[in-house]
């Protein structure tokens, strides 16, 4: 098994990026697309590429326009934040790099952000207003969102549901 995963992944990614190649541009419905600078908030808890995000992502970025994405890692607070890298933040800069493969396969300008934290709603609010996202594009549950939602502004949200 421990053989088959690359394979795995690398066959998921190319499956990602060829459903995303060629409809990068159309806007959404009540939306003011594309967006100059937008933020894809990536949560290497969940463990894979929020794909249904990143299309959204993807679509909505315009020409010139930067997509961020933001990998938050967790650290508890027995750890300190100045701690060497740990199992956690590998985890994250592997989500960052599938992202860009993809993305960048789609034709989309990337800039990853791995922030280390206590509270991923105080590492959205850093990440927001740091990159000046137009929009910020959130893969979650009703549950999560009504946690993060405050932390948006001043940027437009975009919450892709979570499937299951």
């Amino acid at each position: 098994m421990g053989t088959a995963l690359p394979w795995i992944a690398a066959i998921l990614l190319a499956a990602g990026a060829y459903a995303l190649g060629g409809m990068r541009r159309p806007n959404l419905p009540g939306t003011k697309a594309p967006w100059k600078t937008v933020l894809l908030l990536a949560d290497p808890e969940l463990g894979a590429v929020p794909l249904q995000a990143l299309h959204v992502a993807t679509r909505l970025v315009g020409a010139g326009g930067v997509l961020h994405v933001l990998a938050p890692v967790r650290l508890p607070l027995a750890v300190p934040l100045e701690a060497p890298a740990g199992e956690e933040t590998e985890r994250a800069a592997d989500l960052l790099d599938q992202v860009e493969r993809v993305a960048g396969a789609a034709g989309v300008s990337v800039r990853s952000h791995l922030h280390r934290g206590r509270a991923v709603r105080a590492m959205l609010r850093e990440a927001v207003r740091s990159v000046r996202a137009d929009a910020v594009i959130v893969q979650c549950t009703p549950a999560q969102w009504s946690e993060l939602a405050a932390e948006i502004t001043p940027a437009q949200a975009v919450v892709v549901p979570v499937d299951g």
